[in-house]
């Protein structure tokens, strides 16, 4: 088992100043670790064929490869429960990590040669976003039904006013969009937040996201008692989708959507979608 970390220092929050090791953008194996801070600058690589099982720890050289610079009071957790858990306890000080820098991590399983199943699936896991680097993406959603029905694909039990007092809700792959949680991160129709003029249906939302974040997401209609339950959801079995740019000079993005405008094929956006990605 290979977990992977990345490492950058930041210096200066406000200038975006800051200092990191190198790293290597693929696992021991040669597979891409598609995390979006470019790579990992130490691997943590647990032998669980040796008994006990064995750490040792790995930072990354210029140029590419790893170099042993051994455990590094890395604490090992069992495996425990017939092999189904493993715990790792890393201290900050061995991956030269300071409160206010960025971290991500992968772990990759692996058997001998080869490399057998990554996790997270999509990418890496970001512990703690590098503020110095997010894209800000606003999400605004259309839901007058004037472009297309709300119940196009179901029931809306609580449409937004003035037919109802619903609410505008996104749903997410990502922790801000609520790791697919539905009817739990609102959008806004006030006026505020970004949200441009109160109570004309147009729904807004602004959340930062590193660069390359690939985003898969749906809106539902529903009250705060709906969340958890699919309640008011614009359709069944697809989702919309759509990447992070990566261009640093681009701090801003938009998406504009029409609610029930089903994307084809999933992963994609909708027919009226409009996707502005360099905004000033």
């Amino acid at each position: 088992m290979a977990i992977y970390l990345s490492q950058k220092h930041i210096v200066d929050p406000q200038t975006g100043q800051f200092t990191r090791l190198p790293f290597n953008p693929t696992d021991r194996w040669g597979n891409d670790l598609e995390m979006v801070t470019g790579g990992a600058a130490f691997e943590v690589f647990v032998n669980l064929g040796a008994r006990p099982a064995q750490v040792t720890v790995s930072q990354a050289k210029e140029g590419g490869g790893w170099t042993t610079i051994g455990a590094g009071q890395v604490m090992l957790g069992a495996p425990t429960g017939n092999g189904r858990f493993l715990e790792v306890k890393i201290p900050f000080s061995l991956i030269q990590f300071s409160m206010g820098d960025p971290l991500e991590f992968r772990v990759v399983a692996g058997d001998g040669s080869r490399a057998i199943d990554p996790a997270p699936n999509f990418g890496g896991r970001l512990v703690f976003e590098d503020v110095t680097s997010l894209v800000y993406v606003t999400f605004v959603v259309d839901c007058t039904g004037t472009q297309q029905p709300l119940d196009t694909y179901g029931s809306i039990p609580n449409p937004p006013p003035p037919r109802g007092r619903g609410i505008a809700y996104i749903a997410g792959n990502q922790d801000k969009l609520g790791n697919w949680v539905p009817n739990k991160i609102a959008l806004r129709d006030d006026g505020k937040g970004g949200d441009v003029t109160a109570g004309d249906n147009l729904w807004t939302g602004i959340f930062g996201f590193m660069p390359g974040t690939q985003i898969r997401y749906k809106y539902t209609l529903g009250i705060p008692t709906d969340e958890g339950r699919w309640n008011g959801e614009e359709f069944p079995l697809t989702e919309r989708g759509f990447d992070v740019t990566k261009d640093p000079s681009c701090k801003r993005m938009q998406v504009t959507d029409v609610f029930a405008d089903r994307p084809q094929p999933t992963g994609t956006l909708g027919p009226r979608s409009r996707l502005q990605d360099c905004l000033p």
